[in-house]
Order: C-alpha cells, then sequence, then structure tokens
C-alpha cells in the first residue's frame, strides 16, 4: 500500500534540500591573523610548468653548448654582456665579441647618467669541466683591482680623442667611478677564481639563467 506524505513532510524534505540561510550556518573556526600572515609569507615554490620550461630551457642551451667550439661559447657570454649594458641604457664603448678571445675587456660601456664606466667580464663554459692553461694565481692577478684601473686607463688612450663624453669618462676613470661586472653562464664553475680573495671595493657578480642565454643566441 502506497503511503503518502502529508505537508508537514513536503515542508521539511523542501527546506532540507534547499540552500542553507547564513544565519542557520554554525560560526566557523577561522585562523589567527599569524597563521594568516604565516600564510601568506610562505615562499612560492615554482609551478611545474616552470620546472618543465625550465628543464626544456637547460637542454636547449646545453645542446647549442655541446655544438660549438670554446671561442663560440665565449662569444655567446660576451654578447650576452654586450645586450645586457645596453638594456641599462650604457653607450657601448669596447666590445670584441666577435674575436673572444682578443685581449682586453670582453665590454666596456659608459652609463652618462651616473658618470661610471662599467667593465664587463663573461665566463660562458659547460658543464663538462672545460680544461684551461691558465693558473688560478694568474685570473686573480688578472682580476684585482689595480690592474683593473691600469687597463681601464689603458683603455682610455684607446678611447678616440673626438669622443663625445672623452673628457667625463676620464674624470670618471681619475675619480675611480668605475663598476666591474662579472657575468656567469648557466653551467659555468667559477672554482676557478675564488670571489672571497679579490680585493675590490665593490664587484658585480651574476650568473645568468638559460632564458636570458638563449635570448641573445
Amino acid at each position: 500500500m502506497e503511503r503518502y506524505r502529508d505537508d508537514n513532510e513536503e515542508n521539511e524534505i523542501l527546506r532540507i534540500s534547499e540552500p542553507a540561510a547564513e544565519d542557520d550556518v554554525p560560526k566557523r573556526w577561522r585562523p589567527s591573523q599569524d597563521t594568516i600572515e604565516a600564510i601568506s609569507q610562505r615562499p612560492v615554490l615554482p609551478s611545474l610548468s616552470d620546472t618543465t620550461s625550465a628543464s626544456i630551457q637547460g637542454k636547449a642551451f646545453r645542446e647549442e653548448m655541446a655544438a660549438m667550439t670554446k671561442q663560440e661559447r665565449g662569444t655567446w657570454g660576451e654578447r650576452a654582456v654586450i645586450a645586457e649594458a645596453q638594456s641599462y641604457g650604457h653607450r657601448i664603448l669596447s666590445e670584441h665579441a666577435d674575436k673572444s678571445n682578443t685581449p682586453g675587456y670582453d665590454c666596456v660601456s659608459w652609463d652618462a647618467r651616473t658618470h661610471t664606466l662599467h667593465i664587463w667580464e663573461a665566463k660562458n663554459r659547460s658543464a663538462t669541466n672545460e680544461s684551461d692553461d691558465s693558473t688560478t694565481e694568474y685570473k686573480l692577478g688578472a682580476l684585482d683591482i689595480e690592474k683593473r684601473l691600469a687597463s681601464a686607463k689603458r683603455f682610455m688612450k684607446d678611447l678616440p680623442v673626438d669622443d663625445p663624453d672623452r673628457q667625463e669618462i676620464v674624470e670618471a676613470v681619475e675619480q675611480n667611478h668605475v663598476q666591474c661586472h662579472i657575468r656567469l653562464g648557466p653551467d659555468t664553475d667559477i672554482s676557478f677564481a675564488p670571489l672571497d680573495k679579490l680585493e675590490w671595493d665593490s664587484v658585480d657578480v651574476k650568473q645568468y639563467n638559460y632564458a636570458e642565454m638563449l635570448r641573445v643566441r
């Protein structure tokens, strides 16, 4: 025998199936302010897509490096420092990316806004420990501040007399307004020159990531 619901039962079923009103919901636990702040300050982990992208870029970079000679790898690093200097609005005074083994700094640039001469050195080596004939002592000496300034002054002799900024550049070098930058390829091992042994008043050291290098390939 079929049972029929009365009106009260029907209303109860309808009431339960409808969304609860805000006032009917019991107050729930909320985290303390300290907990909220701790959560907001937690480090942001790279997403899976970012990690995958970096892996792909690393593979592409290493494949390019494997197909290059040592000189070509150096040229790639020098193109990167030239591009970086230009991105800051510097005027390039000297560079030899087409012949990376040419003596002298990889790039020298002038920042007219801060009246500072910038010297750039790039080291772009593969992850397979490339051999190098230079000793650590030689390399440290080549990067010593006295030789850096002496080289900067020698560089001034090659600067054209009619260079529009020549007088300001001369004054910057005489006043030691010279900033040195060391730029490293993503897989470059810098153990060849312990930076803590360099007697520099200031040095800007940065290691490029794969994306930055691939952009200037």
